[in-house]
């Protein structure tokens, strides 16, 4: 199948008369989008056709820096406050210390997706390629996870508070929790095996 470059002209006459409001359908976002012209696209890897600095190049990075270093010290501040000032072992409070740790891999990798952003290229190797997008899953499902699993606590904890207490122990969650990293590893084996620049 060949792929050519679609008019964008072509493109906002067949949406005349449809419900998409008119500003998402401007010609220059039209040109600029690799969905409609996929010639014009590169891998990410090619910074041969970009030509100049965009103001997008800057703000992007600009911006996950300023998210990262927030995130680091946020998530940082919560993991010091459960580990050292928690009086008791709770099991809301571990599943929050792994929802933590979970955003604090994933702060970590933002500033070689800042990197890659600005250059428009992937400069850091394959190995760091396959770790940082490991890290980058492994958060992604054991975010969720995570999410999942506290919301089912506070459902417990709230409809069910005495049937669930043989469930809602720190063993359970933290035995729960190893579940939810070593099942996240698993979904995200696909990457680690697959990722390439």
């Amino acid at each position: 199948m060949e792929l050519t470059s679609v008019d964008a002209s072509a493109v906002l006459g067949l949406w005349d008369n449809s419900s998409i409001p008119g500003f998402l359908l401007n010609e220059s976002i039209l040109n600029d989008t690799c969905f409609l012209n996929a010639l014009n696209c590169t891998n990410g890897t090619d910074a041969g056709n970009r030509a100049g600095i965009s103001m997008a190049g800057i703000l992007i990075p600009l911006i996950y820096i300023i998210v990262c270093i927030v995130g680091l010290g946020g998530n940082s501040l919560v993991i010091h406050i459960v580990l050292h000032y928690s009086k008791t072992e709770s099991v809301t409070n571990i599943y929050i210390l792994n929802l933590a740790i979970a955003d604090e891999l994933f702060m970590l990798g933002l500033p070689f997706l800042a990197v890659q952003n600005a250059m428009h290229s992937w400069p850091f190797g394959s190995f760091t390629c396959r770790l940082v997008m490991t890290v980058d899953g492994i958060n992604q499902f054991t975010s969720i996870f995570c999410l999942t699993v506290m919301s089912i606590d506070r459902y417990l904890a709230v409809v069910h508070p005495i049937r669930s207490s043989k469930w809602r122990r720190p063993q359970v969650a933290k035995a729960v929790n190893g579940t939810i990293w070593a099942g996240s590893f698993l979904v995200v084996l696909p990457v680690v095996t697959n990722t390439q620049i």
